[in-house]
């Protein structure tokens, strides 16, 4: 036991308290000496126990009392019988515990759970904690189990464990351990895989390759058993080869050829297929990938050979490899793409297009670097329905013809049955067969797809134009009277109102379109109609000549095969429009933009021309200045960032290019067939403007001025890229562009390290092929250099065929001073370390202070001379003897009082003369005794009553 503070600074203090004696001492007051010696001693004492209770002053107990915290590896690794044995231990272990000792429980594997805060713990009914079991952090199991030791008690931990550490580093935490003389008793479970299993071990591929060439791919295979695999090779996620083999405990290595045919990053996978039980599929996968280089290879997508064909023997001229594929066959991976410099769409409509392939072909451009070029026709841009899609998105055009003149191009009204049968959903039809075997869009009424479908035709009309919506049952509602498109918002909120009910009156509704859009100023005035019955009352024929007299056009779409075909189509031709039958009712949103754009007119326009050279490009570099009559063009309107070299006479953009992400796309507005380009095709210089604008979207090539180096570290990678001097101190940064195999994409600043390095660390948790693109931009964003890099994360080493690490747990042991083994009851031996309890004095010292300022006041303020001390004792005498005579003076004053309240009520009474004696003869004296009233208290009676009562007033106060 010893003593303490702690704020020894406080105890400077006690300088003070001589000081202040002497001058209380010397205080001019007198007083007698000893008075003085005794107030002297109780105010230093005072003043000193002050002093120690501001500096903490506390005392240092010795204790062997211990605690424990049990760490319990439940990783994947260890098998679940060895986790209940762990548990077991620890419950053994808690049987043998001190009646003082306390005990704590965390559970790891990826990461470290509190299971058991440090009490007096009982027992464990069960673990409840699940931490990340696909990996092993001994070290981080530590680190929490650190946190949890109370001061007062002696410290061990109980590691339960196979010691299969994959994650962390546990030898940069054993210093600390040590710090502390923490000793780590190790019980050593049985890890590795206890079951039948076979694995992949790891796959082989050279890091580059030349293109032509083939590669040896090697696959190793892993098993502790005998049986009987098959495995699959694939190359850009398609099945390249298959091979059956029978396994034997051990390796067994496979080898497979591949043709590095495509240039750019080639990603293979292996996948194995057990034919017998397997105890953890996480291990039957396993990828890589190589680097092909040679010639740039292009991706041509187009709906036929032929319509490709001038494009195709134009980039072939210039050695470029080409591949042709149709639009249903657009890879839906960006990293498939990124075998590619770039991808040309050859008058590619976007409904042959997949969504996932659109939005890999974007993430192609935008975070790998590639190329997109999109070639006009008849199917492509607006006309095509690229609007609103990813690759409007990368393109350098928007889909949509913005008017320069502030005037209204089409005004267009939407006619929408809302008659009762359109309340059904369109599966339900009987006759529409198509439907009901797709069940595209089941359940879905046939009155809400038809107002998807005025969205749609809305999407493709200018801030100038006129759009109006009437809906007819019985009779004709305005639901949006025409105006100036209010914008998609204020549209869709209008039409939400529509409920399908009542009966068909087809004549009502086109009677109101009709005149409504008698008296809208816009250059084309058109009516779609869409419903999916007939109504006779009415004259049609008059109603058609009306709208031709006014210069408006009708086109009808029948909703479902039970329309009333031939009437509406009728119908449409006397209206001067187009009929489209709709047997598939989840048809009518496409049908109503086609026939929107159809009407709009500017978004095919078919006229000759010749280019305007608008602005120097190196697209253009080496061309000449004068082009040849084109026949027609796609209209579009360039985004505000993007360059247009070449333009139409009307000002929109011919050919149009910008940067996207770290890629390049461009958009030639006419085509490259006979159709509109026929002069350009036959030109020589027109397979060289082809060439160009597709060269100047490859990607550039790999910078020598940004090295990157990725290294794996436990769950993930670092990546250190190192600039060249110049680069680096130009004002920018290093930002990473990372593409996950499942095509997920990561953007991120990689931060500084040293003038010209940059580093950071990457958590990834999903195993594959990763392509990173590393870039150094100016202050603006704008890349100056970049290059390319891939790297594999493989399956997690929990799953892989090993067995107990005897090393790491008696590395831990043997450092710390721990055991291993260790039996249950042995560890709650105190391991010796200076372990102390601390009891507080302070409080004690406060309350001191509190108790001796009483006798201090006293000692200094009271008079305890003897003439005082004689007067107190009188003073205690008298009230003694007062307390003495209480009870009699009590009787006495309470007669006192009757007799005050008597001779009060008797002075308050009138007074009464006494009354005269009766006149009357004198008369014989009688024998018998009269008796009289005894006479009236006298007024000196009275008197004397009241001076007896002052004077035990006197006695009572006395």
């Amino acid at each position: 036991m010893r003593l303490a503070v702690t704020h020894p600074n406080m105890l400077w203090l006690l300088v003070l308290v001589p000081p202040l004696l002497w001058l209380a001492w010397r205080a001019p007051r007198p007083a007698q000496r000893g008075r003085k010696l005794a107030a002297m001693a109780l105010r230093g004492l005072l003043m000193s126990a002050l002093v120690l209770a501001l500096a903490g002053l506390h005392v240092r107990l010795p204790v062997d009392d211990t605690a424990v915290v049990f760490l319990i590896d439940l990783s994947d690794s260890v098998p679940p019988a060895q986790q209940e044995a762990a548990v077991t231990f620890v419950r053994r272990a808690l049987q043998a515990r001190g009646e003082h000792d306390v005990a704590g429980i965390v559970v790891f594997g990826k990461n470290a759970l509190v299971e058991r805060t440090v009490g007096a713990l009982q027992d464990v009914p069960g673990i409840e904690s699940i931490p990340v079991r696909t990996r092993t952090d001994i070290a981080e199991a530590l680190q929490v189990g650190l946190t949890l030791f109370p001061a007062e008690y002696q410290k061990r931990f109980v590691l339960l464990s196979d010691g299969q550490a994959n994650e962390g580093d546990w030898r940069a935490l054993l210093p600390i351990v040590q710090a502390y003389a923490i000793p780590i008793d190790v019980v050593a479970l049985q890890g590795g895989i206890q079951g039948p299993e076979v694995a992949l071990k790891r796959l082989d591929v050279p890091a580059t390759a030349r293109e032509g060439e083939r590669l040896d791919v090697r696959v190793v295979l892993a098993s502790n058993t005998n049986g009987a695999v098959r495995v699959h090779l694939l190359r850009e996620n398609q099945v390249w080869a298959t091979r059956e083999v029978t396994l034997t405990p051990g390796e067994t290595t496979l080898t497979f050829e591949v043709p590095a045919s495509q240039t750019g990053f080639l990603r293979l996978q292996a996948v194995l297929e057990p034919q017998n039980s397997d105890t953890f599929p996480q291990n039957n996968r396993a990828e890589a990938f190589t680097i092909v280089e040679g010639p740039p290879r292009v991706l041509v997508v187009a709906r036929s050979t032929e319509e490709a064909a001038p494009l195709v023997a134009a980039l072939q001229a210039a050695n470029m490899l080409v591949d042709q594929i149709p639009p249903s066959a657009l890879p839906t991976s960006a990293t498939t793409l990124a075998g590619y410099q770039s991808v040309v769409l050859v008058n590619v409509p976007a409904p042959d297009v997949s969504t996932a392939a659109q939005e890999a072909l974007a993430t192609f451009v935008r975070d790998t670097g590639g190329g997109l070029v999109m070639i006009g026709g008849p199917q492509s841009f607006g006309a095509g329905l690229w609007s609103d899609t990813p690759v409007e998105a990368a393109l350098p055009v928007e889909m949509r013809v913005r008017a320069r003149e502030q005037e209204p191009n089409i005004a267009l009204v939407l006619a929408v049955d809302k008659s009762g049968s359109m309340g059904q959903c369109h599966c339900e039809d009987p006759n529409d067969t198509n439907a009901m075997r797709q069940r595209a869009l089941a359940g879905i009424p046939k009155v809400d797809i038809a107002k998807a479908a005025v969205l749609q035709a809305a999407a493709a009309l200018g801030d100038f134009d006129y759009i109006g919506v009437v809906a007819f049952d019985s009779e004709a509602r305005w639901v949006l009277e025409p105006q100036r498109f209010p914008g998609r918002a204020a549209l869709e909120e209008q039409i939400g109102t529509l409920i399908a009910e009542g009966s068909t009156n087809i004549f009502a509704g086109l009677k109101a379109a009709e005149t409504e859009l008698a008296g809208v100023p816009a250059k084309v005035r058109h009516i779609i109609l869409v419903t999916d019955g007939w109504s006779r009352a009415g004259d049609y024929q008059a109603l058609a000549a009306a709208l031709r007299e006014e210069g408006i056009t009708l086109s009808v779409v029948a909703a479902g095969n039970g329309s009333a075909v031939e009437e509406l189509s009728q119908l449409a031709a006397q209206g001067g429009g187009r009929f489209y039958p709709a047997p598939n009712v989840g048809d009518i949103p496409q049908i109503f933009l086609k026939e929107t754009i159809r009407v709009y007119g500017r978004y095919i326009v078919e006229e000759p021309f010749r280019p305007v050279v608008a602005s120097p490009s190196p697209v253009l570099r080496g061309l000449r200045l004068q082009w040849p009559v084109l026949l027609g063009y796609n209209g579009t309107t360039r985004k505000p960032a993007a360059v247009a070299p070449l333009l139409t006479p009307q000002g929109d953009p011919l050919l149009a290019h910008w940067r996207y992400g770290l890629g390049r796309a461009a958009a030639w507005t006419s085509d490259f067939t006979g159709r509109w380009a026929q002069a350009l095709i036959q030109d020589e210089e027109g397979a060289a403007l082809m060439r160009q604008i597709v060269a100047w979207t490859f990607p550039p090539p790999q910078s020598t001025a940004l090295q990157a180096s990725i290294l794996p570290e436990g769950s993930g990678v670092r990546i250190s890229v190192v600039a060249e001097r110049e680069l680096a101190a130009q004002p920018g940064e290093t930002r990473l562009r990372l593409v996950a195999p499942d095509g997920a994409v990561r953007d991120m600043v990689i931060p500084p390290v040293a003038p010209d390095t940059f580093e950071t660390f990457l958590e990834l948790d999903q195993p594959g092929a990763y392509l990173a693109t590393i870039i150094r931009t100016d202050e603006d964003g704008t890349p100056l250099e970049q290059s390319q890099a891939g790297f594999v994360i493989p399956y997690s080493p929990e799953y892989q065929l090993t067995v107990q690490d005897e090393t790491t747990l008696r590395t831990l042991a043997l450092e710390t001073g721990g055991r291993l083994p260790v039996e249950a009851e042995q560890v709650w031996a105190a391991p010796g370390q200076r372990a102390v309890r601390v009891r507080d004095l302070w409080p004690f010292l406060l309350v001191l202070s509190a108790l001796l300022l009483v006798p201090d006041i006293a000692v200094r303020r009271l008079d305890v001379r003897r003439e005082g001390l004689t007067a107190w004792r009188a003073w205690w005498q008298e009230r003694i003897q007062q307390w003495r005579v209480e009870p009699a003076l009590a009787a006495e004053r309470s007669t006192e009082r009757q007799h005050l309240f008597e001779a009060k009520t008797r002075a308050r009474r009138p007074y009464a003369p006494p009354p005269s004696p009766p006149t009357s003869p004198p008369s014989a004296p009688s024998s018998h005794t009269t008796k009289t009233a005894p006479p009236a208290p006298s007024a000196e009676e009275d008197m004397d009553a009241i001076a007896r009562l002052k004077q035990a007033k006197k006695r009572r106060r006395g």
